[in-house]
């Protein structure tokens, strides 16, 4: 299909089945809401701050860490000198529950900016618009536009859909909010635009969240909702949370390798000490052993191999 942005006045109208000096009448503009839906954003249910700060920590490689955690916690509990400082018996845990909390809050904060920057893109949707329907000029709900409508637009107007222009006086708009572009483009309903231009050079369209900075133009509703470019962006944001860049799944392989490789280190060593003491794996006791679980000469005989 040939974009919007490369087809004339004449057959954007015609495709959409609108009149440019007329607009929709009110049955059509009604069957046409029912059908699109509400031009406007839909909201994402955010999950409660405690529920979002531990899925933080849902990652395998936090886990270990927790593991170890607990298991420096035993440690010291069971420390041999119960007389000694703090540090020295629960330093190691400390420092890595600090880690995991570090880590914890900087993932936390990262989601709150990304919905932060979420509810900036729905205030920049406007509230109303001035349609034309049956031959007069309304001003509406936002929500109520639907493609195929007529905007008025001018000076200080926010723009309530993307559209395709179909008539420009000394027009310009500000789409910082889409393109990142400080300064206003020149807009021009009969430019002559190649079908692969990038956005901000797409002088036949205005589009959702952006804004007229001066003069007057008529322009025909191509899209609404998540179909706007600012909709499109909007869906991406919202489905950050459910799915990963390649950068991200990159890191994830990385440490899972890195964590599977440490407990193979890990066993290894563990069983090379085992060898070396020249200890079999129990050890029998003459009475059950009190905390800390560490046997006395006294209390147990290690068997060794009889040379």
């Amino acid at each position: 299909m040939t974009p919007w942005h490369v087809k004339s006045p004449e057959a954007a109208c015609a495709l959409l089945g609108a009149n440019a000096d007329e607009g929709l009448d009110l049955p059509q503009a009604s069957a046409r809401l029912a059908a699109q839906g509400p031009n406007e954003l839909p909201a994402a249910t955010a999950p409660s701050a405690l529920k979002r700060f531990l899925a933080q920590l849902a990652n395998p490689i936090v886990l270990t860490l927790i593991a170890a955690a607990v298991i420096a916690t035993l440690n010291g509990l069971g420390h041999e000198d119960p007389n000694a400082n703090w540090l020295s018996r629960f330093g190691d845990a400390a420092a890595i529950a600090v880690i995991v909390v570090l880590n914890a809050a900087l993932g936390y904060y990262q989601e709150q900016r990304a919905e932060a920057a979420l509810d900036t893109l729905k205030k920049l949707q406007s509230p109303t618009a001035r349609v034309r329907r049956s031959g007069v000029t309304r001003i509406l709900a936002a929500k109520d536009v639907v493609a195929g409508d007529i905007l008025e637009l001018e000076a200080g107007d926010a723009i309530a859909a993307d559209a395709r222009l179909l008539s420009t006086t000394n027009f310009a708009t500000l789409e910082s909010a889409i393109t990142g572009e400080p300064l206003p483009i020149p807009k021009n309903a009969n430019a002559t635009v190649s079908v692969d231009c990038p956005l901000g050079d797409r002088s036949t369209m205005v589009f959702t969240g952006t804004s007229v900075v001066r003069g007057k133009a008529r322009a025909l509703v191509v899209a609404t909702s998540t179909r706007t470019e600012l909709g499109k962006l909007s869906v991406l944001m919202n489905a950050q949370g459910q799915t990963q860049t390649p950068l991200e799944e990159k890191l994830e392989h990385f440490g899972n390798r890195v964590l599977w490789s440490c407990l193979a280190i890990s066993v290894l060593m563990f069983a090379w000490g085992i060898y070396q003491g020249h200890r079999s794996w129990h050890v029998c006791c003459s009475r059950p052993l009190a905390w800390p679980l560490r046997p006395s000469p006294r209390d147990c005989q290690l068997s060794r191999p009889s040379r």
